[in-house]
């Protein structure tokens, strides 16, 4: 269930309390600030334990407050972390959320100088795309429950959503005509089309028949849609079932699968970009992998157009 703005501020001020008044004066202006900006739910509410777990951190560990963090508090606070076993990714999205609200407390005039550095964060492994293997997605396949997973599972495989962006379509998001769908509010704030297929235009005709005449397409309570921990938790509960629980499927993995299938079958990068919603095309890349195959059919393509003459030197070729 997805918390509203007034929910989330009236958190913040509970939670707060016990804080100094002038300490907690900022911290619930930066995130009345943060809601003004229309940051989703979800980054709000992160944020609003976020920084209060680190200013309970400072207190216990260096009698310390908010205005008093210095470098060696900040590089303990990174250790711990990774005594922890937080990755780098973790670590840095902690950091850029603490750089965010010390940079608006530098707006203020509250602070002389933002203390969380960039060179603080740490440098990230590089991150491979984590498709599903063709044999474990062909036993998925086979086995889809006969019941809404089955509906959403497909639109994240086909279609690339997320598992946000599925549970929360509307049947006034579908066009019909040119079966494809309006995504809103996508990450960043970015809308955009996607597109379905035959299979998925008869699942969809049957499911809404069913579901009339609420307006998300996976219904909840309340007139509320389907909570994302609903799906996640079913999916790696089904996989479990089918023997697949090693490999730690989640719903966000069918994105990738979806990503490489389609950069496979030849399509142009700078859609898969769109299709996906990305911003760059290096984040594009980060979701698909290329297969030994295609990179050895291009190869062969490419060096056929660059040698259109037969010479002694082929491709491929054995030598004794």
């Amino acid at each position: 269930m997805e918390s509203t703005y007034h929910d989330l501020y009236e958190r913040a001020r509970h939670k707060s309390q016990s804080l100094p008044a002038e300490e907690q004066r900022l911290f619930l202006e930066y995130i009345q600030y943060i809601i003004h900006r229309q940051y989703s739910p979800s980054t709000v509410l992160q944020r609003i334990y976020l920084l209060l777990k680190f200013r309970t951190y400072l207190v216990d560990t260096h009698q310390s407050t908010f205005f008093e963090l210095r470098k060696e508090h900040l590089h303990h606070y990174i250790d711990q972390k990774l005594e922890q076993g937080h990755k780098a990714k973790s670590i840095n999205g902690y950091l850029g959320s603490l750089r965010a609200f010390y940079g608006y407390l530098l707006d203020e005039e509250e602070i002389a100088k933002n203390p969380i550095l960039t060179r603080y964060f740490l440098k990230e492994d590089k991150r491979l795309p984590r498709p599903m293997t063709s044999e474990d997605l062909a036993h998925c396949l086979k086995h889809l429950p006969d019941n809404v997973y089955k509906i959403l599972f497909l639109l994240m495989l086909h279609c690339g959503l997320r598992v946000s962006e599925a549970c929360k379509l509307s049947k006034k998001d579908i066009n019909w005509r040119q079966r494809k769908l309006l995504v809103h509010n996508g990450k960043g704030k970015v809308d955009r089309m996607v597109y379905f297929s035959e299979e998925l235009e008869i699942l969809l005709e049957d499911w809404i028949e069913i579901t009339q005449p609420v307006d998300y397409l996976f219904p909840y309570k309340d007139h509320r849609c389907i909570p994302t921990v609903w799906v996640n938790q079913w999916m790696r509960e089904w996989t479990r079932e089918l023997g697949l629980g090693e490999q730690n499927y989640t719903p966000h993995r069918l994105r990738h699968t979806f990503a490489t299938e389609m950069l496979n079958a030849g399509m142009p990068l700078h859609v898969l970009k769109e299709l996906l919603g990305h911003k760059s095309v290096d984040q594009t890349l980060m979701y698909a992998q290329l297969s030994d195959q295609t990179i050895r059919a291009s190869y062969y393509r490419a060096f056929e157009v660059e040698n259109p003459h037969p010479s002694s030197i082929q491709p491929g070729a054995r030598y004794e």
